[in-house]
């Protein structure tokens, strides 16, 4: 307990120092755009709400401008209020802007296999290659099928059931974006993909709430065992991590297969097209 805890204020101290030698740092680069004050250590994070952040960053943006900065214990965020700067700033000058986000909590909970995490270099790029293969503008009409009657589902449900609209809308989607990047119809599949990945994507959301850990800020933090008081983060890592893994390793695997399998090209007709 005694090394643990020494560790533990180690890193803390030299996470403090880190901070402020950061903090002191930007005070000689150029002006950041306005935003709410920041305080010592902490900057915004009392600022950031626990729930709808699209309404706060919106009241953000009316009482600052269309460009926001924040920062949540050490962690920038810019919060852009309008689609003309999001698209100057994300595509027009994305040479310059554009890049992953490195997080701790991805690689605790098991997410950094996802594109989105994926840091820019030759990984990347062979990703990007492959996915705009199959997601390029051209291709896209190649799944109209698809949508289509994912869309005839959803008024079908719609109409049999109108007061869960919501769950139909993520029925349509989810279904849809299984059957075309897999080849798998749901609604003929004994296997909850759907649940699975809801149950997945809600991990995401919560290991990705800006200013919730603060591994974060504090890297160091990750090598505490995960009984040590103030580690909740790790125990919730190792909890998300076979989630995480059922939403990569599933549906791939029935993919895998289902293209051994001599009877599998009307399972895959979409998939290989």
């Amino acid at each position: 307990m005694a090394i643990s805890t020494f560790l533990f204020v180690i890193a803390m101290l030299w996470g403090a120092a880190a901070l402020w030698k950061r903090t002191r740092g930007s005070l000689k680069r150029l002006p950041l755009p306005p935003g709410p004050r920041r305080l010592p250590i902490i900057g915004n994070a009392l600022a950031m709400p626990s729930n709808n952040l699209p309404k706060a960053f919106q009241g953000m943006n009316k009482k600052y401008g269309d460009v926001v900065y924040l920062d949540v214990f050490g962690q920038p965020m810019v919060v852009l209020g309008t689609h003309e700067d999001a698209v100057e700033i994300l595509e027009k000058r994305s040479a310059n802007y554009s890049d992953r986000m490195h997080s701790v909590m991805a690689a605790l909970s098991g997410w950094e296999w996802a594109m989105p995490l994926i840091p820019y270099g030759l990984w990347w790029r062979r990703n990007r290659r492959a996915f705009h293969e199959f997601f390029h503008p051209g291709i896209v009409p190649e799944y109209r099928t698809i949508q289509l009657e994912a869309a005839r589902g959803l008024l079908r449900r719609l109409l049999q059931d109108s007061t869960h609209y919501t769950k139909h809308i993520r029925y349509a989607f989810g279904s849809s974006i299984m059957r075309i990047s897999y080849g798998i119809d749901v609604d003929k599949e004994k296997v909850p993909y759907l649940t699975i990945a809801e149950d997945a994507m809600q991990t995401f959301s919560d290991a990705f709430l800006s200013g919730r850990y603060l591994v974060e800020t504090f890297p160091l933090l990750r090598f505490l065992p995960s009984w040590f008081p103030g580690a909740k983060f790790k125990r919730e890592g190792t909890a998300w991590t076979p989630i995480v893994n059922r939403l990569r390793d599933t549906p791939w695997n029935a993919t895998v297969a289902a293209l051994v399998c001599p009877d599998s090209k009307a399972f895959f007709r979409y998939f290989i097209c």
